[in-house]
């Protein structure tokens, strides 16, 4: 009987242990039980945490490495004498490994790290010198170049954070300035620093497959002498220092391309289109409000050269589509473009002469898998080719008209005033015979598909690239069509080798008579 109760009280506490252990958390090192494993957690970091600081073997000083090596230098010199010394590659400076950096960094510090230039001009020759920090180059400008506004700051003190930012929106709003936090957001007990937006190095995000824009990058590579420093109190209230002198750049209408629009307009416009008012409409009336600013040719008209890819941006930032008709139907330019030939392809007024996305295998084989082409022309501008294209056509290629480094190609007619009009448009990843041909083949398609007849052309104008005549050849069949120069690049091939002719001038009013080719031409 004993056994058995012995043997019953034995399953029993294994029953309870067992039951315990899916409710009850124990601490591993102490053999403790917690109700919670929070409780557990917070026992661990205070009984049992790591110490994190590293402790002086000469007494009970705990602190991090650099606090360590000071207090042993300072409080245990005798020990510290016995040390091995450290001797400097180039002056001879003994002391201890810590002492020896600290010297090195302040007395043969790498001037080529220096990215602070100074480039004002003094009797003719520029300055060469360089600078650590901003505050440095400050100081240089005001004493050595008499530069007294790069020492000029300006102080103001607000009660709260959102009256300091309100401020900030207006001053950038005014200067034509944008200012990016550089460092913690302003809250209680810290300094917030606010840098101009053109501060920086440039650092693409991406793959690197997209080049920079025809202006360049915005970023000067360096530090601009202009920040705002803004210091919150504990009692809330923010104190502000401006240094409103920008050095490396203007804020002239050269600096316009480089300037971001300001929030306090951004936030206007947002406004405007959330309402359903039309992009025209809006740059209509930027275009009238900013008209002074712009005739001055201050930064603070950045918003008059709005453009309408701006705004698409800022309705992909508020989520909603543009009011007016668009050309982009979606924030991906792959199926934005897919959209539009797809509207192109299904209007009675509107031809879609050659579509081809980069990915796809081309049907004849002539173009590569990564090649773009697209290819279209309405049915004003066919019927046109088919009146006027008897006599001349055209074709020249326009290079870098996007950030995708394309080509926009332009086959135009004579018409019977003597102006040119463009009757079919092809944007394509390369500028050579398959793609243009592609455009061309197109053209024949579509006319026979109509059942209009393709005009038998007499000249082709082309620049000297042989690719447009190579490709007519081989799209229309029609061998008589003749291959002309424009008059401008046959200008332009005179004078490269009239250039090595003596009596350059004489020589050309010789050979292109009535025409000043001194100030004319290529």
């Amino acid at each position: 009987m004993c056994d058995s109760e012995d043997d019953f009280t034995s399953a029993m506490d294994k029953n309870v242990a067992k039951s315990l252990s899916e409710y009850v958390h124990t601490c591993a090192r102490c053999q403790i039980w917690f109700c919670s494993q929070e409780s557990l957690t917070c026992h661990e970091k205070e009984q049992h945490a790591k110490p994190k600081k590293l402790q002086c073997q000469y007494c009970d000083f705990r602190g991090s490495a650099l606090a360590v090596g000071v207090h042993r230098v300072r409080k245990h010199p005798e020990y510290s004498r016995d040390e091995q010394k450290l001797r400097c590659d180039e002056c001879g400076h003994e002391g201890t490994k810590l002492a020896l950096r600290a010297h090195r960094s302040k007395q043969h510090r790498d001037h080529s790290r220096d990215k602070q230039i100074c480039k004002e001009v003094v009797d003719g020759k520029p300055c060469t010198e360089t600078f650590w920090s901003v505050g440095s180059l400050r100081e240089h400008l005001a004493k050595r170049h008499m530069i007294d506004a790069a020492n000029h700051s300006l102080k103001e003190e607000f009660s709260s954070l959102d009256e300091f930012q309100a401020w900030k929106d207006q001053y950038e709003a005014d200067t034509g300035a944008v200012y990016n936090v550089a460092s913690s957001r302003p809250r209680s007990g810290t300094t917030a620093r606010y840098l101009c937006s053109r501060s920086g190095v440039y650092a693409p995000a991406g793959t690197g497959k997209r080049r920079l824009k025809s202006q360049g990058t915005c970023k000067l590579g360096c530090r601009c002498t202009s920040d705002v420093m803004a210091t919150t109190r504990e009692d809330g209230t923010v104190l502000v220092t401006v240094h409103p002198f920008h050095y490396g750049h203007s804020m002239g209408i050269s600096n316009i391309p480089h300037v971001r629009i300001p929030s306090l307009h951004k936030a206007a416009i947002k406004e405007k289109l959330l309402t359903g008012v039309s992009m025209s409409r809006i740059m209509k009336d930027v275009r009238e409000a900013f008209g002074a600013e712009a005739a001055a040719g201050t930064s603070s008209s950045c918003p008059y050269w709005l453009q309408r890819r701006d705004l698409h941006n800022m309705c992909r930032s508020v989520g909603i589509t543009a009011a007016d008709g668009s050309a982009v139907k979606n924030r991906n330019e792959v199926i934005s473009v897919q959209m539009f030939a797809e509207e192109i392809r299904s209007s009675d007024q509107q031809h879609l002469l050659a579509f081809k996305l980069p990915g796809e295998a081309d049907s004849n084989g002539a173009l590569r898998d990564e090649d773009f082409v697209f290819a279209f022309c309405s049915s004003f501008q066919l019927a046109k080719f088919v009146q006027h294209g008897a006599k001349v056509v055209c074709m020249d290629g326009t290079h870098a008209t996007s950030g995708h480094d394309f080509h926009l190609i332009t086959l135009l007619v004579v018409t019977e005033t003597g102006a040119g009009m463009p009757v079919a448009w092809l944007i394509s990843s390369r500028e050579d015979e398959p793609a243009i041909s592609s455009m061309l083949t197109g053209l024949v398609r579509t006319c026979e598909e109509l059942e209009l007849p393709f005009p038998t052309v007499r000249f082709l104008m082309t620049d000297k690239a042989m690719a447009f005549y190579n490709a007519w050849l081989a799209s229309t069949c029609q061998h008589d069509t003749q291959h002309i120069l424009c008059a401008w690049h046959v200008l332009k091939a005179w004078k490269g080798k009239l250039a090595m002719v003596t009596r350059y001038q004489r020589v050309c009013k010789a050979v292109w008579p009535g025409k000043d080719e001194t100030n004319s031409g290529p």
